[in-house]
């Protein structure tokens, strides 16, 4: 059969071929800009943090739901109802409302903290895209330089 797949040719007959080919022009280029260096250290800071924003918001949206199915069950309990609030390893009685309140409270705080990481996020995606794109023009021949080539008589080229 000739059937064959890009990662089992890459595997059976070059292995390791593609990371050396990256890692082999991402030197050439930092010999070619002592910037990409850096750039590459910012740009793997700036996945890190996201992939730490992210995971925050996740953990917080579990919450956030967590907290309002609380605070929906709160609301179906009758006046005479009773409510115990775990602390430590003991049940203690709690008024329903003040229940209610301290969980309303902590769907506002939990909201905030989704608000502030939203923010953070889209901050440090644009941050991210900027250096992207500072670091796409920087390995861009300039405008004027590829014209000017582009102009030159065939027997100059």
């Amino acid at each position: 059969s000739t059937q064959s797949t890009w990662g089992k040719d890459c595997v059976d007959h070059q292995p390791h071929t593609h990371t050396h080919t990256y890692l082999s022009t991402v030197m050439a280029a930092a010999a070619a800009d002592p910037r990409m260096e850096q750039w590459n250290k910012q740009m793997q800071d700036f996945q890190n943090e996201l992939i730490n924003l992210t995971n925050a918001r996740q953990a917080f949206m579990t919450q956030l739901v967590e907290n309002e199915n609380v605070f929906k069950e709160l609301e179906l309990l009758e006046n005479d109802s009773e409510v115990y609030k775990m602390m430590g390893p003991a049940l203690v009685k709690q008024d329903p409302e003040e229940a209610k309140t301290m969980v309303s409270k902590r769907l506002d705080f939990i909201k905030a903290e989704l608000e502030k990481i939203q923010t953070r996020l889209e901050t440090k995606e644009k941050e991210r895209n900027d250096l992207r794109d500072q670091i796409v023009a920087s390995q861009s021949p300039p405008a004027a330089a590829g014209a000017a080539a582009s102009a030159r008589p065939d027997s100059m080229k």
